[in-house]
């Protein structure tokens, strides 16, 4: 063989030793590699939270603008009513929105409308009480035999008419004279019970013989009224019956009992108290004075002290 074809053979062999060479060293590459990735640990990939979500917004309450809902002109404190217009007697609500002129401002606690006849401040409304003064609590006699009880006792009992809560609502509650008469005071803080004398005073103001008209409330009294209802005094009379000493109530919608603070002994049965009442009555255009047993229920109007 020449020398030149010797030397081709060798270039060739090397050539083909080199290939072989890298393609030996390119497996070996990635049999170690896959078998390195397989022997390292997975390391545990971390959630990411969710975004929160932005706040909504809330729409700010559109302010309510002052209306002059009693008519007087101005728009402030006193138009009280939140949803229909009224009289100003009842600032700013209809008649039958308070029904007795009672402003509620809290849980428990009640603001009495008051209303001036002649020199006197008077309640708009009964009262409608159930503790006395100090915070004592009076019981609530639900039935005849409580009723009864109570005064065979001496003890001061309250009740609605005819046992009935939605009578309270619009007459107040009725109490036997035990209750106006204790000393722990049935008034609430600023208000006494009037004596006859200053009822006296009140009805004179109020129009004198034929005073009943102008303190009677034009509403639920039964139809065969005498002299007519004006309420000029705004005083509300409402006709809201009264107790008998059996337990028995009577004439609701034609009279209406008050006590006053003046009680004295029967002639014939000194072992029960006389008590002198104010009515108004359907029938009559005056006040009248009158005398009941302090078993009987009645209703209560306080006078400013």
């Amino acid at each position: 063989m020449s020398g030149d074809f010797l030397s081709f053979l060798k270039h060739r062999f090397m050539m083909r030793g080199f290939f072989l060479l890298m393609l030996h060293g390119f497996l070996l590459f990635l049999v170690l590699g896959t078998a390195t990735a397989q022997s390292i640990p997975k390391l545990p990939v971390k959630q990411q939270p969710a975004p929160k979500p932005l706040p909504v917004a809330k729409p700010k309450p559109k302010p309510v603008k002052n209306i002059d809902r009693d008519g007087d002109g101005l728009t402030n404190e006193v138009d009280r009513c939140p949803d229909e217009k009224g009289t100003i007697e009842n600032h700013g609500c209809p008649d039958d929105y308070y029904l007795q002129g009672a402003v509620d401002i809290g849980i428990t606690e009640v603001v009495y409308e008051s209303v001036t006849i002649g020199t006197q401040e008077w309640m708009k409304m009964n009262l409608d009480v159930d503790a006395f003064r100090n915070g004592d609590p009076i019981p609530e006699a639900k039935t005849k035999e409580e009723w009864e009880r109570a005064e065979k006792e001496k003890k001061p009992s309250w009740c609605y008419y005819n046992n009935d809560p939605a009578y309270g609502e619009v007459y107040g509650k009725i109490y036997n004279w035990w209750a106006v008469n204790d000393s722990r005071g049935l008034a609430p803080e600023g208000w006494r019970i009037p004596l006859p004398s200053e009822w006296n005073r009140m009805s004179e103001a109020a129009g004198g013989k034929n005073a009943a008209p102008s303190l009677k409330s034009p509403k639920f009294w039964n139809a065969e009224h005498v002299g007519g209802v004006t309420n000029s005094s705004r005083f509300s009379g409402l006709p809201g019956g009264y107790r008998d000493t059996d337990g028995s109530f009577k004439e609701i919608g034609s009279r209406s009992l008050w006590w006053t603070r003046h009680s004295y002994p029967h002639s014939s049965a000194p072992q029960y108290l006389y008590v002198v009442l104010r009515a108004l009555d359907v029938k009559y255009e005056y006040v009248q004075e009158c005398y009941h047993f302090s078993g009987n229920g009645a209703y209560v109007r306080c006078i400013k002290e």
